[in-house]
């Protein structure tokens, strides 16, 4: 078996949270050649959505879970508010308008980490663009803030929240040996390699929560995408959703202790399941939104494997 790790969380923090390409990788060029790129320019009219919201989807469940669906509000009075300096106001406007579950993770974030995301706070649509980085990012500061020690914080939604026991597991950088196809993989380089790839299946386990929250944003907030650009903010989830599964069935298959490990505690399989059922309920909802994918059948192709699937269906059965 692999040496466990026992995390420095200031470098876990860093490794998260300090890294260029950390977030959902967030806006891609359409030919998909590098994670985070920028290419920016919105304009906000309210007509459209309105329209938009009239034809949104109202009640789309899966395996059960359903959650309340975001409303297209008009940020027309955020935006006209906004400047540089009250870049907390607007954010904390913006997820209170489009996505209130979002509100603890600015609220968890100093001024200054908070500034990070954003190259020119100062433009209302690039705050727009780069809302989603520091909802995901902000995701992974309140769990820092709100852990316990030899514990990890994860909040899914505002009445749903788990506070669990770290694993100390083997590295997710072992999932590089069992890829389907890890040269088509724009986010392995980033996660599964390197200092962020010796991290273990916590800290996988939070990137997965963190994923739905992407894609959750860009949903809340796609009526304000330029109509030129796509974000991969499916693609992200769908590839977390590739990783657990594939690294339950590695634990399963070669390293039964830990697998056991994850399988005891009643409360990780439960959050497992949770967030695999929270991405599966805005993977339905955005079925019919290509602006929010790049690469989304190939990635769909590994997580909805048999194999990856049955790993799932193996924990609803406990």
């Amino acid at each position: 078996m692999l040496k466990r790790n026992r995390w420095n969380w200031a470098l876990v923090t860093l490794l998260l949270c300090g890294a260029p390409a950390c977030g959902s990788g967030s806006d891609l060029a359409t030919d998909d050649s590098a994670i985070g790129a920028n290419d920016g320019g919105l304009l906000l009219d309210s007509s459209a959505i309105a329209a938009d919201s009239a034809s949104a989807p109202d009640g789309t469940v899966s395996n059960g879970y359903s959650e309340p669906i975001c409303q297209l509000t008009d940020v027309t009075a955020i935006s006209k508010n906004h400047s540089a300096a009250k870049l907390r106001e607007t954010l904390v406007a913006l997820a209170k308008a489009r996505y209130p579950i979002a509100v603890a993770f600015i609220d968890a974030q100093k001024d200054a980490q908070l500034q990070a995301w954003f190259n020119n706070p100062g433009d209302f649509s690039h705050v727009i663009e780069r809302f989603e980085v520091a909802v995901h990012e902000g995701c992974h500061l309140w769990g820092f803030a709100n852990r316990k020690p030899g514990r990890y914080a994860y909040r899914l939604t505002e009445a749903l929240s788990f506070d669990l026991p770290n694993l100390q597991n083997f590295n997710r950088d072992q999932l590089v040996n069992v890829h389907k196809d890890v040269s088509h993989d724009f986010y392995a380089k980033t996660y599964l390699t390197g200092q962020s790839g010796a991290q273990d299946f916590t800290i996988l386990l939070d990137e997965y929560n963190a994923y739905v929250h992407s894609l959750a944003t860009r949903y809340c907030t796609r009526d304000l995408m330029p109509a030129n650009r796509a974000t991969s903010a499916k693609d992200g989830i769908l590839t977390f959703m590739y990783y657990v599964g594939a690294y339950l069935k590695l634990a399963r298959e070669q390293y039964p202790d830990d697998y056991n490990e994850i399988i005891a505690d009643a409360k990780h399989v439960e959050m497992i399941l949770a967030i695999w059922d929270r991405a599966e309920f805005y993977l339905k909802l955005t079925e019919n939104m290509p602006k929010l994918q790049i690469r989304e059948q190939l990635i769909r192709g590994w997580t909805y494997a048999p194999e990856i699937v049955a790993e799932i269906d193996r924990l609803r059965k406990l």
